[in-house]
């Protein structure tokens, strides 16, 4: 368990030692899927839990504002500083930051969803995991407008986004593996397809979606796997 004060939050935000703080920190927080809400709430870390669990329980952690639990947010929120948190949990661990009421730790958490024009797939490294496919598939039929151009229009629907017409085939993407399936949204024209004109004349849709509905978008993309 990390207790009150085992995190120096005026340290950490010393960029400088942040990498020095890193050190004397716990194991990289995993919470527990199960938080207990109440008036000093137990918040627990422990590792090797199930990611779905784990970004529940982050969830959980969002609707807890106490010391104790902005111990912990800031704690996650160190450790994806670092490169040291699993992308699994990452977006969740920002949000849990953005639903508290301490101002510099929701700053902090915008901080790390502010994107980048020269990096726009390593500033939003938080949508590579830890999706819902099937929320996704709603957004590429949907939001994202992905199936006007990717769908097969003679298939039926449950075979959107698995053959190409205007746009590249997608059965397969998923071998790419996700950082190919968010460069495509992010950057369409940094690897066209053969057969495909360049420059690629599809937009970047992935820069006008909210972070989970990217993220959503991605894993869809993900389960696309040697589908017909």
């Amino acid at each position: 368990l990390l207790a009150p004060g085992d995190l120096d939050t005026g340290v950490v935000d010393d960029a400088k030692g942040r990498l020095e703080v890193g050190r004397h920190l716990a194991p990289v927080p995993r919470v527990v899927g199960h938080v207990h809400a109440g008036p000093r709430p137990e918040v627990a870390l422990e590792s090797g839990e199930d990611p779905a669990e784990q970004r529940h329980a982050w969830q959980r952690v969002g609707t807890i504002d106490d010391e104790r639990a902005r111990d912990v947010i800031t704690q996650g929120l160190v450790y994806w500083e670092m490169g040291e948190l699993d992308e699994d949990v990452a977006l969740d661990v920002i949000e849990a930051g953005l639903a508290q009421s301490d101002p510099a730790l929701v700053e902090r958490a915008r901080a790390l969803l502010a994107t980048s024009a020269e990096r726009p797939v390593e500033s939003r490294r938080w949508a590579l995991a830890g999706g819902d496919p099937v929320a996704g598939r709603a957004i590429f039929q949907t939001l994202g407008d992905c199936q006007r151009c990717h769908g097969d229009p003679e298939a039926s629907p449950d075979a959107a986004g698995h053959g190409g017409r205007i746009g590249p085939a997608l059965a397969g993407i998923a071998a790419k593996g996700p950082h190919f399936a968010l460069e495509s949204v992010l950057e369409p024209g940094a690897q066209i397809a053969a057969g495909f004109p360049t420059p690629s004349g599809m937009p970047p849709v992935g820069l006008a979606l909210e972070p989970k509905a990217l993220r959503d978008l991605v894993a869809y993309l993900m389960s696309l796997d040697g589908l017909d």
